[in-house]
């Protein structure tokens, strides 16, 4: 709990107050990401207060505007935020990374400060890391009510010695110097007039600086692609060609993409698709440069701060007619990073459902984490088919382990149906023990009746190979799917008489049968069948299966007596 001690209150005026407050919300809730699980009350506690405490500043003073210190935060030439410990100080954060400024309008969403909160926590983890800095991953975000003015970050004395040995390194052959009057004679000028001054308003140095922030440039990008098209569409004047305006869309595109600007991409995206229609061409593969594996994987490295994909990266994933499933694959392979493979899945889920011939195709042929991840991601929209899919890479592949546990995970998400069922059925039929250990598991808790005759046909062939595990499990599953009808089948296991079956019956498969029985029998305490048979291996077995009975016999009376 010492991370979460509050930080010092500041404010002398109201504002200054409500300020000092809003900015505390915000530097608890950040570290406090990092502390607790997401389900944790704490959290939400922290959460619905920081959302409070924003929007009650905003309804009451309009704008929270920052200007960031290296340990303070100042509104209005008041302190409202101050840390001087670098490990748990917001501004030093901000500060380092180039933030100079931070504004927050009064109508911000909900959705916009979890972004700058999520953003804002990855920030805690420490000095040096993988992840953008702030600005960038402000920039990404593409906020509408959160600006931010920057400026170039700290660097530390480390990073300082190494720019210093990188600038050392620099090109050293001849140079090459321009003579001194290359440039002249200047030219003479018709008119001259003299040089005068005058003051700049405080609206027009506004204006300048609203120029300069980063949402201006690309709603000016996007002004100049709408004006571009009309031009290209332009039937009376000269025109312009499509692909001449393609040249500067294409460029527009690319920067956008490389800051991963979503929200502009879709306005991009449904300026040129309004104007072109049918598309052609050019257009379509316009659209399609942003699909492919480079793409996207651009894309999804910008949003990795997400625990789920934003609704950004829904709206841009969806909006194609095609969904880029082949693209996202590609990703999925090439990728190492935990935080992109598991948006992946999340994004691919829904795309499997109608290709499951493609799914199985592209399971086997996958390497074997990049195979897990598509199973996993099939596992909520075709459970039985990822069931079968996982099963089968399971028997095929030496690194089974991470397979045989995602099977597991599939097990316990799945719903109960007959597809399901069938698949569960089949995979009592794989060699590798833990799947089938998990496969009767299953079918016993979710009592399926109809596999009784699959678990007989187990016990059987699987007979002097059948552990003392799994022969306890298929006991207890026939003895709880369908009572009545195992206690004959282990009578008949137990009572093997000696006729032409009991002569080819090796002794080990004899014993796993009755230890079958004897397992099945322990379920079945007021089984009267049970315990005369059960009484009468007490006397006619010995070692493992004799200790065995003996511990099934005291569990079934205290079951009914309790001693």
């Amino acid at each position: 709990m010492d991370e979460l001690v509050e930080e010092q209150r500041l404010g002398a005026s109201l504002g200054g107050k409500d300020a000092n407050a809003a900015c505390l919300a915000l530097s608890k809730a950040a570290r406090a990401l990092l502390l607790y699980d997401a389900e944790n009350q704490l959290i939400r506690d922290f959460l619905g207060d920081l959302r409070d405490r924003i929007w009650a500043f905003g309804e009451m003073h309009g704008p929270l505007d920052l200007d960031v210190r290296p340990f303070e935060l100042v509104r209005d030439g008041e302190v409202v935020y101050n840390e001087r410990d670098r490990e748990r100080s917001l501004s030093w954060r901000m500060f380092r990374d180039g933030i100079r400024r931070l504004v927050v309008r009064p109508e911000v969403t909900w959705e916009e400060l979890l972004s700058l909160l999520e953003i804002l926590s990855i920030r805690y983890t420490g000095l040096r890391q993988q992840e953008d800095d702030i600005v960038t991953l402000l920039w990404r975000a593409g906020f509408v009510n959160i600006e931010v003015h920057s400026v170039e970050g700290v660097i530390s004395q480390d990073e300082q010695t190494t720019l210093s040995k990188k600038k050392q390194s620099c090109w050293t052959g001849p140079r090459y110097q321009a003579p001194a009057d290359w440039d002249q004679p200047l030219p003479e000028l018709a008119d001259r007039i003299e040089v005068s001054y005058r003051p700049v308003t405080l609206w027009e140095i506004d204006e300048l600086r609203m120029e300069q922030a980063s949402s201006q440039a690309v709603l000016l990008g996007l002004r100049l692609a709408s004006e571009l098209i009309e031009a290209s569409l332009d039937q009376h004047g000269e025109g312009t060609e499509l692909s001449k305006v393609l040249v500067f869309l294409s460029e527009f595109r690319d920067h956008l993409l490389e800051e991963a600007r979503l929200q502009a991409l879709l306005d991009l995206l449904d300026l040129i698709e309004k104007a072109y229609m049918p598309p052609p061409p050019l257009v379509v593969e316009f659209g399609e440069a942003l699909v492919n594996k480079h793409s996207l994987a651009i894309l999804l490295r910008a949003q990795r701060h997400h625990v789920t994909p934003s609704r950004m990266l829904v709206a841009f994933v969806n909006r194609f007619r095609e969904p880029p499933f082949e693209g996202l694959v590609g990703v999925l392979v090439a990728t190492e990073d935990d935080a992109v493979r598991r948006l992946l899945r999340q994004l691919i889920e829904p795309m499997l459902v109608g290709r499951e011939a493609r799914f199985s195709e592209l399971a086997v042929s996958l390497p074997p984490r990049a195979a897990a991840d598509l199973v996993r991601a099939a596992g909520r929209s075709i459970p039985s088919h990822a069931l079968d899919i996982a099963a089968l890479l399971a028997e095929s592949r030496p690194d089974q382990r991470d397979l045989v546990e995602e099977i597991s995970l599939l097990l316990e998400r799945s719903q109960d149906g007959a597809e399901v069922a069938a698949a569960l059925k089949r995979l009592l039929e794989s060699s590798i023990p833990n799947v089938r250990l998990r496969a009767i598991e299953e079918l016993t808790e979710r009592r399926e009746r109809s596999a009784y005759d699959n678990l007989v046909a187990l016990a059987e062939t699987r007979g002097e190979d059948m552990s003392t595990e799994e022969a306890d499990k298929i006991g207890i599953a026939l003895a709880t799917l369908l009572p009545e009808v195992a206690s004959e089948q282990f009578e008949s296991w137990v009572a093997v008489k000696e006729g032409m079956i009991g002569r080819l019956m090796k002794g080990d498969t004899r014993m796993n049968l009755r230890r079958v029985a004897v397992s099945g029998f322990g379920e079945m305490p007021r089984d009267a069948r049970g315990s005369r048979l059960l009484h009468w291996l007490s006397s006619n077995s010995e070692g493992d299966l004799r200790r065995h009975v003996a511990a099934t016999i005291v569990k079934r009376r205290v079951t009914l007596h309790g001693r």
